[in-house]
């Protein structure tokens, strides 16, 4: 019966350990810090994917439903930007993303944007002088030539 109650009240402050830490992060992450290393976060993880950069300048509000307020810059490989995006909104919906983790088994992670709103968007057309856009060689792979890496037959996947 000792046994029983030490493992109740082991669980019990585990529980509750959890709720804290994901109540703490639900209740900050839209606070000036919150966001300010959300946006860090975000831009390093994109920094290597692309030959050119994808940069979030600054974010308005962040919380489990979507952004608001997203101000981004996508430059070519050679540093000028092709699309500045100003007022950008992004909901989630956040409770079928849920269901995909936790009920998904085998299947993609399923994340769908509800609804998706830009202010002012400023793109600039050029080409290169093969005739590319150079907003198509800014979305190029960041490592070209690279030999591609086997996936791993296990994972889940993403969509």
């Amino acid at each position: 019966m000792r046994a029983l109650r030490w493992l109740c009240g082991a669980v019990g402050t585990l529980v509750v350990f959890v709720l804290s830490v994901v109540g703490g992060v639900l209740l900050h992450s839209n606070t000036p810090s919150g966001r300010r290393l959300a946006v860090s976060e975000v831009n390093s993880i994109l920094a290597p994917s692309f030959q050119g950069r994808i940069r979030v300048d600054s974010l308005g509000r962040l919380s489990l439903f979507g952004i608001s307020g997203a101000n981004l810059t996508i430059e070519d490989p050679t540093g000028r930007p092709v699309l500045v995006a100003h007022g950008v909104r992004v909901r989630v919906a956040t409770l079928d993303a849920l269901r995909s983790v936790l009920l998904g088994k085998r299947d993609p992670v399923t994340v769908r944007l509800s609804d998706v709103s830009i202010d002012s968007l400023d793109v600039r057309l050029d080409t290169d002088e093969t005739g590319q856009l150079d907003l198509v060689n800014a979305f190029a792979p960041g490592t070209p030539g690279a030999p591609a890496t086997v996936a791993d037959p296990t994972a889940r996947g993403f969509r």
